[in-house]
């Protein structure tokens, strides 16, 4: 069987093939990955259409089981190649930790405080920049006794709180438990607990691979069961077209032309299915072009394949190939009138 295929580095309206034997009664996708000409890690796709969307949708199925049945799209097969390379972990790079700049606020900020601390407070009380020193100010190589006290409120913020932060005599203590104020939009909020607390790279790396495994079985299983599904239906298709074909074939047609709308609703219910809710129609009920279009409509009613889709198979096959009859024989009725 020939299989058309498409590498990620031809062109869009260029496509290669070659013949694939299969290896049981129907191609499967594991023939056609044994027997695909390029030996390289390839990932294969293949083109089909999902009946299930309304109108049916063209799509590429990824993750195909190798026993499962080949796709095809418009009775061809197309398939399209990924080339995989081998993975190397040596060249795996782990993202770097993100360093944030200091903003313009927070640097004006510190420019101001840089020049408060250029104003400093002399000994003797009088003011002078810094590097500067009074007259009347003690010399700077005096000793003088250790001070334990606070600050005064007339010296510089800054030399507050650098005198708060050295001084060993200071401890700042947490209010009590009982003191603490709680406001009403704190009240009832539970605290958010981070479930990828304390686990490593490692632990990570697994649980993300854990979880990505999880998704592709569960689509593969999807897939599996429908093209289980598709499988089925062909089958009795295929057992409904043995059954029913002649008998359909000798109602739409006689001596190898088609038989005229008047005659394919005088003779319906021949071909329907028990209990169908079809009733009979004479030839002197059909002669005016408005009879024939009211049986028309009314056959519609009975014979529409989407009023059979839970229907059992031969059902669902007599009324998909005598709405089929009936549609084209009203078509070249309507274009003759």
């Amino acid at each position: 069987m020939l299989v058309q295929y498409l590498m990620l580095s031809d062109l869009a309206k260029e496509s290669n093939a070659f013949y694939v034997v299969p290896s049981t009664q129907e191609l499967t996708v594991g023939d056609i990955r044994k027997q695909f000409p390029v030996k390289a890690n390839i990932y294969l796709r293949f083109k089909t259409i999902l009946q299930e969307e309304n109108p049916p949708m063209a799509v590429w199925l990824d993750n195909l089981d190798d026993f499962a049945p080949a796709p095809t799209f418009k009775d061809q097969i197309l398939v399209k190649a990924l080339f995989i390379p081998p993975f190397d972990q040596s060249t795996s790079v782990l993202p770097k930790k993100k360093i944030y700049k200091e903003s313009k606020h927070s640097h004006s900020k510190q420019s101001a405080q840089r020049k408060q601390s250029d104003f400093l407070v002399m000994d003797d009380g009088t003011h002078g920049k810094h590097g500067e020193r009074s007259h009347s100010a003690a010399p700077l190589h005096e000793n003088k006794p250790h001070d334990t006290k606070l600050p005064t409120s007339h010296e510089p913020r800054h030399a507050q709180n650098q005198e708060m932060r050295f001084n060993p005599t200071h401890e700042f203590k947490f209010p009590p438990i009982n003191e603490v104020k709680v406001t009403s939009s704190q009240q009832g909020h539970k605290k958010y607990i981070d479930p990828t607390d304390g686990l490593t790279t490692e632990q990570l790396k697994k649980r993300s691979e854990d979880r990505i495994n999880q998704q592709v079985e569960k689509k593969t299983e999807d897939v599996k069961k429908m093209w289980k599904e598709e499988a089925n239906m062909r089958q009795e298709k295929q057992e409904a077209d043995k059954e029913f074909s002649d008998k359909i074939n000798a109602w739409e047609s006689r001596n190898c032309q088609k038989n005229n709308i008047r005659t394919l609703l005088a003779t319906m219910h021949n071909v329907l299915w028990k209990d169908s809710g079809w009733e009979q129609i004479g030839p002197g009920d059909l002669i005016t072009p408005a009879q024939v279009k009211g049986a028309y409509v009314k056959s519609l009613n009975i014979i529409h394949p989407d009023k059979h889709q839970n229907d059992p198979p031969n059902i669902k096959y007599i009324s998909e190939r005598v709405f089929s009859a009936v549609n084209e024989a009203f078509k070249v009725f309507r274009a003759s009138s």
